[in-house]
């Protein structure tokens, strides 16, 4: 069955389908975007994204919904083609089977601007449900102008139908838990397990850049809501007591959120924490 996104009709495949067809999009709105699907062996045939962008290195999904994946950038010669190229040849990465490149359509990215996405993609799916990140290290998406972010952002929107249409949904409900692998359970406190993915707010608070008790207001009119930012990194509602923005926000909307973009400080109009977030991982103050 054809899935129809705007003026392109995408077809679908089983995710670990290798004849899956070499996906082409040209985006128009929220930003205009050229995304495209690709599998190994169709790496050569991207042509048109030997430009500056971002990519997506997709590992197939596990039978849970959950996926791994890598995030990558390339403002050097040949662009994303020629990133994705070298990583057919990377033996750290074996076992991505799909690559998702993005290049903005029309002027292009700089330097700046790729390098901020991908610290922000990163920063993005590092919060969702379903993903699991093999960057060694979070990408630092440098100093960019809110001006200029302000398109970027937009990108992480594109994506995530991108992905849920070929079988890599961010997001879900009644996703089981992925067990440690043996390295962490090792050497990981229970408590420390528990924090997950808030691990990047828990550094937050600890250095002051966010202080414990900061108060919290979600951002979305449809769902209200209020917490506070504990000293443990934990989120404080009415409710309850939630291990992460995620499941905090995921129990007022009674759906899947993202955290980082649902919570924002001081109002509901106030800076999410996302954009709290990339300022932290790029070595901003909060003044």
């Amino acid at each position: 069955m054809d899935e129809v996104v705007g003026e392109v009709t995408v077809p679908l495949k089983p995710a670990g389908d290798d004849s899956s067809p070499l996906i082409r999009l040209d985006i128009k709105y929220p930003v205009p975007l050229r995304v495209a699907v690709a599998g190994r062996t169709q790496v050569g045939q991207l042509n048109e994204w030997a430009d500056a962008g971002v990519y997506l290195l997709l590992d197939r999904p596990r039978e849970d919904g959950t996926w791994t994946c890598y995030v990558g950038k390339s403002a050097a010669p040949r662009g994303v083609k020629g990133r994705l190229g070298n990583h057919l040849q990377d033996s750290s990465k074996p076992n991505w089977y799909r690559a998702v490149a993005v290049c903005a359509a029309g002027d292009g990215w700089d330097e700046a601007e790729v390098a901020w996405l991908e610290g922000h993609l990163h920063g993005y799916l590092s919060g969702a449900s379903r993903v699991s990140l093999s960057n060694t290290q979070a990408p630092s998406p440098g100093r960019l102008s809110r001006i200029r972010q302000m398109p970027l952002v937009h990108v992480e929107e594109v994506l995530n139908g991108v992905l849920a249409l070929i079988g890599h949904a961010v997001e879900g409900g009644n996703i089981a838990r992925r067990p440690p692998s043996p390295r962490r359970a090792k050497t990981e406190s229970p408590s420390r397990r528990m924090k997950g993915k808030s691990s990047v707010l828990n550094q937050m608070v600890e250095t002051g850049f966010v202080p414990a008790g900061t108060r919290i207001f979600s951002t979305y009119q449809k769902w209200p809501g209020e917490g506070r930012i504990r000293g443990d990194g934990r989120i404080e509602t009415s409710r309850r007591t939630f291990d992460s923005l995620s499941k905090a926000g995921n129990a007022i909307t009674g759906g899947s959120v993202n955290g980082w973009r649902f919570w924002a400080v001081g109002s509901p109009t106030g800076d999410t924490l996302a954009t709290l977030r990339d300022r932290f991982q790029g070595g901003e103050s909060t003044t």
